[in-house]
């Protein structure tokens, strides 16, 4: 007896629904294969590759890229930290001379962010010197704002914040995002007026206590602190003088003890009372960045009895 052809062969439908499905999985296959080695060869946060002498940027999307790169590319590459709100985040830390510098500043940072990104460096870092900016704003809230509180580091097996960032990277200049973790700040061109209305803020406690106790852990580390009182323009101007004289005793008094810089002494007059030296009343234009980083370059020395 013979078996019918119909019997026999294989059902053309089926065949083409295999066919689908290896064509599918061959190319969610090729897709996975070409987004793991986009991300493995850019790197951007230093978590895959060894981040020992590497350059990494940021972009302003930078709260969680700069969580990720205390993870190793900080602790690897960089011996000091300046830590604070943006009124630090402009500063030439190449005229710092005697260390090398990174820059923990956020725009809007508080307290609380400040620790998080530290508490990780200290993992597995030791930094020879921090500078601790004493600033307003730092102590305004204590959120971990922009998904830094959900931050993972197999993010940077390619999720959507990474793709974000990479783009973000790459339609602004280098130039604008330093490797050590600063920005370059166009210049305004016409200095706002004074204004302290904001300064009426209350002083957020958990935020001061998450900044005293990220400062306590870097002594612990043998860390040598210097606190950076960040200049306010038109002190004598819009009667801020007294609120922030306060403010930097109040905050000072909780915080562990170290030598100051207070910018907002009378001897900087010269500084926070010229418009020059800004882009608004807290944040500082170019020629007001090269100024201070070079002041706090002296002063950081003596206060340190370096050598």
């Amino acid at each position: 007896m013979t078996m019918s052809v119909a019997a026999t062969a294989p059902d053309k439908a089926t065949m083409t629904g295999r066919a689908w499905v290896v064509t599918t999985l061959a190319i969610v296959a090729i897709v996975v294969g070409l987004n793991l080695l986009f991300v493995w060869k850019t790197d951007i946060f230093g978590l895959l590759r060894d981040a020992r002498g590497r350059e990494l940027r940021t972009s302003r999307h930078e709260r969680k890229a700069k969580y990720f790169l205390n993870f190793h590319y900080v602790p690897e590459n960089f011996d000091g930290l300046v830590i604070g709100a943006s009124t630090s985040l402009n500063w030439r830390l190449p005229k710092i001379t005697g260390y090398h510098f990174y820059n923990e500043s956020l725009l809007g940072a508080d307290g609380s962010e400040q620790r998080k990104f530290i508490d990780k460096a200290l993992e597995t870092g030791h930094f020879k010197v921090a500078l601790v900016g004493i600033s307003r704003g730092l102590t305004d809230r204590h959120d971990l704002q922009d998904g830094l509180g959900q931050a993972d580091p197999h993010e940077a097996l390619g999720s959507f914040y990474s793709y974000v960032l990479s783009v973000d990277r790459f339609l602004h200049p280098k130039s604008q995002y330093a490797t050590d973790g600063s920005w370059q700040m166009t210049e305004v061109p016409e200095l706002p007026p004074p204004g302290g209305h904001y300064m009426t803020t209350p002083l957020d406690h958990k935020a001061l206590d998450d900044y005293r106790i990220m400062t306590q852990h870097l002594l612990d580390h043998g860390t040598r602190v210097v606190y950076v009182v960040s200049p306010h323009y038109g002190l004598d101007l819009d009667g801020s003088g007294p609120i922030l004289a306060d403010y930097d005793r109040t905050v000072l008094a909780q915080m562990p003890p170290a030598p100051v810089i207070d910018f907002n002494g009378p001897e900087y007059k010269y500084f926070w009372d010229n418009p020059v030296n800004y882009n608004d009343v807290d944040h500082l234009s170019p020629a007001g960045a090269d100024l201070i980083t070079t002041l706090i370059n002296q002063h950081m020395h003596e206060l340190l009895h370096d050598q």
